[in-house]
């Protein structure tokens, strides 16, 4: 019954998109009459995936600068995009996901009707979605906000509200695939494309941290004591599926070999564990393995968090919203991969300052690898989880290539070990 009654409401979606699309575009003509273009971009993913987006609203102001650019994420992205210099409004919507439990049937399309009339009032002339997966609620949504061009990804379900679905390309990183929409965005209203090729020269990340986060950070790495001219090791465990976490023991071990390695070389260093305070208890179990001290930081906002790294030499961490953000700082990263392809995700910055290692063999349990799988049953085994296949030393390696140049030229010259 409710597959059915959602098929009733997708046809009746089409018919007022096709419709809103022949009687809306006649007063497009804003580059004859002076009207400046509206245009509305909507992103309701995660951390991560908003951050690989940015580059947009700057190719788009630099394409069109006198663009009305407005914006929808969730509540949990605000404080990343509000303070863009290219941003003219942001906006916040509740996004329906199964995940947080806020995907009732009813209230998902009652908060659809009413964002759509919300909308309707801004008379947009071009909307594009920015998400990559197959999550048909935000293409309706500018289908019934009467947008007359909407552009996004070619997905099973949420193409049939489109006026352009643009085709996603295998192993295509994801800024990319989202600088390729939002050219086709530009060609709908009657511009240039952007330039190719899409590099990350041309499009990099932005997010800059405030001067209070940059103070609050100085302030609590004083609390802990820990010098000014001390040398940041800072570990990300953390992430939003739990396929994709390494071992506590892997990191404990390859902080500890990295803290005796600079120390010994005369090197001040401290290493910083940080995460979300729900991921508490994940860095205190690194903690608790590691044969050096180790600094716990759980409690900051986004800002800090990004100030934070800035200051570091290094982070590492597995495929997450947080190392993409270190990457937004120009700090150096090493990333681990299971689950997740790194073709599509990996950092989106300059080569040198990225490492990435990626598990090569499928769990028993999955068809392929990458699978995609977020989630496992926390009682599975570990030879059923492919994170389990890249080891500390491996890690450790790649970290000390990042790190050559606080060693003596002696010691650089030595073997990794």
């Amino acid at each position: 019954m409710k597959l059915l009654l959602r098929s009733i409401l997708f046809w009746l979606i089409r018919i007022i998109g096709k419709t809103s699309t022949f009687t809306l575009r006649r007063r497009s003509y804003f580059t004859k009459q002076g009207r400046v273009p509206r245009i509305l971009l909507v992103h309701p993913g995660h951390l991560g995936s908003v951050i690989l987006a940015t580059p947009v609203l700057h190719a788009l102001k630099s394409q069109v600068p006198y663009a009305h650019i407005s914006m929808i994420v969730s509540s949990v992205n605000r404080e990343l995009i509000e303070h863009h210099p290219d941003l003219d409004q942001l906006l916040i919507c509740p996004f329906p996901d199964r995940r947080l439990g806020n995907n009732h049937f009813i209230r998902s399309w009652l908060l659809l009707v009413i964002r759509a009339l919300q909308l309707r009032r801004e008379q947009y002339d071009l909307a594009i979605n920015l998400s990559r997966v197959n999550y048909w609620w935000v293409s309706a949504l500018l289908a019934l906000s009467g947008i007359p061009r909407r552009v996004g990804a070619e997905t099973r379900y949420g193409s049939q509200f489109l006026t352009t679905a643009v085709e996603l390309l295998d192993y295509e990183h994801a800024t990319v695939s989202l600088l390729r929409i939002t050219s086709a965005g530009l060609q709908a209203l009657g511009y240039k494309p952007l330039e190719e090729p899409y590099t990350v020269e041309r499009y990099p990340l932005y997010f800059k941290s405030t001067d209070e986060d940059q103070q609050r950070v100085a302030e609590l790495l004083k609390e802990q004591g820990i010098a000014e001219d001390a040398h940041l090791v800072i570990i990300q465990a953390g992430t939003g599926g739990n396929a994709k976490l390494w071992t506590t023991t892997g990191w404990a071990a390859c902080a500890t070999r990295l803290h005796r390695r600079l120390s010994a070389a005369g090197v001040p260093v401290n290493i910083i564990l940080t995460g979300s305070h729900r991921e508490y208890p994940l860095l205190k179990e690194i903690a608790d393995h590691m044969e050096i001290p180790a600094t716990l930081i759980s409690q900051v906002t986004l800002g800090q968090l990004a100030a934070l790294f800035a200051r570091a030499e290094i982070v590492l961490g597995v495929d997450s919203g947080a190392l993409h953000l270190a990457s937004t700082q120009q700090t150096a990263t090493v990333k681990i991969f299971g689950p997740t392809d790194y073709h599509v995700y990996s950092q989106w910055a300059d080569a040198k300052l990225h490492s990435m290692l990626a598990a090569e063999q499928r769990c028993p349990t999955c068809p392929d690898i990458p699978c995609g799988r977020m989630y496992l049953p926390s009682n599975l085994p570990d030879e059923f989880t492919c994170m389990r296949q890249i080891s500390e030393q491996q890690v450790y390696a790649v970290a000390c290539r990042h790190l050559t140049h606080l060693l003596p030229e002696k010691q650089v010259c030595r073997k990794i070990g």
